[in-house]
């Protein structure tokens, strides 16, 4: 995957009003910690030139509409079929043990009630 070409933009209002322009998703995904207002004008300044137009999209629904109920078929940024990967085992990631300050506190409770 390249730099500009990892993540599906939905640039429609409706979707980025509600959502904090999470909609511009490669920006976001670029520079995670700016402000949701500069999303935007950094989008269209810093990334979409140099995007597979495809990336961007206007509504969201009309794309999960063709992508998922008609014609149904999930197709690539670029217009190819999307084809999954090979399927690898899942990395460990937790070890089960706990050392967040919640479960400190709920157990501070319990032994002191």
């Amino acid at each position: 995957i390249d730099d500009y070409n990892h993540s599906r933009n939905f640039t429609g209002a409706a979707i980025n009003y509600l959502t904090f322009n999470n909609g511009y998703h490669t920006i976001h995904h670029t520079n995670p910690g700016w402000h949701w207002k500069r999303l935007p004008s950094s989008h269209d300044a810093l990334l979409k030139p140099k995007m597979h137009p495809g990336c961007d999209q206007d509504n969201i629904l009309t794309y999960f509409f063709r992508a998922h109920i008609y014609p149904g078929k999930r197709l690539a940024y670029d217009g190819t079929p999307y084809v999954l990967p090979d399927e690898i085992p899942d990395e460990k990631w937790y070890d089960g043990t706990a050392e967040t300050y919640s479960e400190g506190v709920a157990d501070y409770k319990f032994k002191n009630e």
